[in-house]
């Protein structure tokens, strides 16, 4: 309806900015940039938070993420897992180099 959403605070962000955020069916939020601290955590790029803008249990133990993401489409593995593919000119992933694509494990 347009009105702004109280519940998401930001905290505070260190080393650049943010990119593109891309709000995951569970509600959470997926998070890319040139950042390299949030909330005073390392987070090199790449975070994922609940939607009261704290950082995600259990999802933010990854490496240093670097590229541009154009979009990101949310599946199932062949177990029914949510997944999670996230496509543009990524370069790297969790620290591996990549070539456009990853795709990651969501929590169920």
């Amino acid at each position: 309806n347009g009105v702004v959403d109280q519940g998401l605070v930001l905290k505070t962000l260190e080393g650049g900015n943010i990119s593109k955020a891309y709000q995951l069916k569970s509600g959470k939020i997926m998070v890319f940039g040139s950042f390299n601290k949030y909330d005073g955590v390392i987070r090199q790029g790449f975070m994922i938070l609940n939607p009261d803008g704290s950082l995600a249990a259990g999802y933010n133990n990854t490496g240093k993420f670097q590229g541009t993401v154009n979009d990101v489409y949310e599946s199932v593995d062949i177990f029914g897992n949510p997944t999670a593919l996230i496509v543009g000119a990524i370069t790297l992933f969790d620290n591996q180099q990549v070539s456009g694509a990853v795709r990651i494990a969501l929590k169920p």
